[in-house]
């Protein structure tokens, strides 16, 4: 990880922020890296496209071998801004005579009137940095993750890759000007196919090819192959970006398409069994040009449609697992963890097990989320035939990358002493050796894994932000999950420490130390629970809320949780609760929450609960000595007795818009997290 000094403008843009109160920024975040990797043993440039950029300075990248540095940050003009260059830019050609000064200004309004035409479509991936990456030539191949540190703290993290392999980056197509969004065009039906002759990528194999999607365009390679060699083509795009919110289905789903030298599809493939990403696999038949086509499905495209295609002569990816050599009905004894695979379409495999009255028994198949096409199906039947019970999908919270969860779960409770039979299918009826699957039988195995989001968290110093903590309960497990952070910087502070009993997430904060942290903390949440008498410790993994095709949500998880503390704040925060005890609230209204405000905002303060569970809401705010009195109520239709978790309070004040001939409210400070309970 390397580490630079901030640029002079860095300091000038916290202390703003910091005079104005202790204001939570929006986030930095990045939409895309191209290109999304590089070979080992080489240095080249990569772009960034995000929002909230600005300051740009330093790069984090998790593992070893690889490095990058900030070597230019690129806002979009604003139509006002172009404006006014265009008028330079008239003045300037209206002169006779230009001086190379002139000449070097006219260059270089002409080259940003040119990045403001093709400026990108989504608001999201607006803001460019350039980075300089340099891959070491010993470098671990495979993921990495990056963030980039700004003004106003760290970003989300996005994958690049390490190869080894000769890599090919693409210059992004032209638009065609029928699609050009920013001159109201539609998109084509599909564009033209090209011949072989016409534009393609001239690449020698093996090779990775990296290419931006443009909307309406097909990126084309051509090489040479000779008879006998078994091509393979595989892309991974989906892969670097999971999910694209504002993009239906929710990601660039790339396509390949395999030419022969008179322009003849010999081979095609959209995806790979379950696998958005496909892979192409052809046995050449003659020595020949080839030409690989790349284009999403629907020809969508714009600069976060990223793509890898690794192209050559070598074996795709096998799925591995141990062959089940039972016979069509296996007698097992409880507990049990079956390996096989289903080579016959039809194909449904029998297991045989004694229970007793009352015993509860899981069934559960791992195939989809080890990598497996399989969509299985289980089925659950007496001695004498008669299904008690089946299950086809279930739905694992932990699978944030899985769209459709086709493994099985079964959990049921055996009605008599007999012999039980359970039998293993896939519902699509497809098989072959890559249908493979791991089915466990036995007793509830009650456990937990915890998801906390976001991965990066950004604070100001002495400043609280709040968290979101899921628990993924398994097999049962309901009890109270207690929460704290280890290898966390001093002073580092978490409050609202407890999944309740029975809930599946909590809101909790995190409160920083009034000084700056020279670089970003890698931090560890951990979980701690009783489970039948003894301790069960998880960490939790740091994960990325993310959104499909504008609203499904998934929980993708990353590699490390960093937190970022920016500025410097003051010893105590200028509104803060005058204890740290729970509350207990009622449809009557809760006993008033004390709030110490310091003398200089007094009358200014407006509070609000942020994201508050439903049905619980301020019933009063009212001044006293020192500060205020906040009475809390809860909805009986809503909130029911029993109900826990933690509230969180916003404090504002208003200031005076010109713009607006009015207040705006602004933030000024969030309250560490407030545990409640519903009585």
């Amino acid at each position: 990880m390397s580490r630079k000094r901030w640029k002079a403008t860095a300091p000038l843009l916290l202390f703003v922020a910091v005079a104005f109160g202790q204001q939570q920024p929006v986030p930095p975040h990045i939409g895309f890296v191209y290109p999304a990797g590089g070979r080992q043993g080489t240095t080249f440039e990569a772009t960034l496209g995000g929002q909230n950029l600005g300051g740009a300075y330093e790069v984090y990248l998790s593992g070893a071998g690889v490095q990058a540095t900030v070597t230019r940050y690129v806002k979009p003009l604003t139509p006002a801004q172009a404006n006014t260059l265009r008028e330079q830019m008239q003045e300037l050609n209206q002169k006779k005579e230009r001086t190379a000064a002139e000449q070097a200004t006219l260059a270089e309004i002409r080259e940003k009137l040119m990045d403001y035409v093709r400026r990108p479509s989504s608001p999201a991936i607006a803001e460019t940095v350039v980075l300089q990456v340099t891959i070491g030539e010993h470098a671990e191949p495979g993921e990495r993750e990056l963030r980039i540190g700004t003004a106003a703290g760290i970003t989300n993290p996005m994958i690049v890759k390490v190869g080894q392999l000769p890599e090919i980056t693409k210059t992004p197509s032209k638009v065609p000007p029928a699609f050009n969004v920013n001159n109201g065009g539609t998109p084509p039906a599909r564009p033209p196919i090209p011949s072989a002759a016409e534009a393609a990528v001239s690449v020698s194999l093996p090779a990775i090819l990296n290419g931006q999607m443009m909307p309406g365009t097909m990126d084309r390679y051509r090489f040479h192959a000779a008879k006998g060699q078994h091509l393979v083509a595989a892309a991974e795009a989906r892969e670097l970006i999971p999910y694209i919110s504002d993009a239906v289905p929710g990601w660039f789903q790339a396509t390949l398409t395999l030419r022969d030298s008179t322009g003849r599809q010999v081979a095609y493939a959209d995806h790979h069994f379950f696998h958005p990403d496909p892979v192409l696999s052809y046995d050449i038949p003659a020595d020949g040009e080839y030409v690989l086509e790349v284009h999403d499905s629907i020809f969508r495209g714009r600069e976060d449609f990223v793509y890898r295609v690794s192209v050559g002569d070598f074996p795709a990816a096998p799925q591995t697992a141990r062959r089940e050599t039972a016979a069509k009905s296996l007698k097992v004894k409880l507990p049990v963890t079956v390996e096989g695979r289903i080579m016959k379409a039809g194909e449904w495999k029998f297991f045989r097990f004694d229970g007793k009255a009352g015993e509860e028994i899981v069934a559960e198949v791992m195939a989809r989320r080890l990598g497996s096409p399989l969509d299985s199906m289980l089925i659950l039947s007496n001695a004498a035939g008669k299904q008690l019970a089946a299950n086809d999908d279930f739905e694992d919270k932990a699978a944030g990358l899985l769209t459709h969860q086709a493994d099985s779960r079964i959990a049921f409770t055996l009605p008599a002493k007999g012999s039980y039979s359970l039998q293993l299918g896939d519902v699509q009826h497809q098989a072959g050796p890559e249908y493979t699957y791991r089915l466990r039988i036995g007793h509830p195995a009650p456990d937990y894994e915890l998801r906390v989001t976001p991965s990066s968290v950004n604070v100001r110093g002495g400043g609280t932000v709040p968290i979101t903590v899921y628990a993924l309960r398994r097999d049962g497990f309901s009890g109270e999950i207690g929460l704290k952070l280890k290898d966390a910087p001093q002073g580092l502070v978490l409050s609202g420490g407890v999944i309740p009993a029975g809930q599946d997430k909590v809101r909790l904060t995190l409160t920083a130390p009034a000084g700056p942290l020279d670089i970003p903390a890698t931090v560890q949440l951990e979980g701690r629970a009783s489970i039948a008498g003894r301790e069960v410790q998880h960490v939790a993994a740091p994960a990325e809320d993310m959104m499909q095709a504008f609203a499904y949500h998934h929980l993708v998880t990353e590699k490390s949780w960093m937190i970022r503390v920016i500025g410097t704040g003051a010893a105590r925060a200028p509104v803060r609760a005058a204890s740290e005890k729970g509350v207990k609230v009622t449809a009557a209204g809760a006993a008033p929450v004390q709030i110490i405000v310091a003398p200089r905002l007094t009358g200014q303060i407006q509070l609000a609960l942020d994201d508050p569970p439903e049905g619980i809401s301020i019933q009063s705010v009212a001044a006293v000595n020192g500060g205020l009195a906040v009475t809390l109520r809860a909805d009986p239709a809503k909130a029911k007795p029993g109900l826990r978790g933690n509230l969180i309070l916003d404090a504002y004040i208003e200031r005076p818009d010109a713009k607006a001939a009015a207040r705006r409210r602004q933030l000024l400070t969030t309250l560490p997290a407030i545990p409640f309970e519903v009585e």
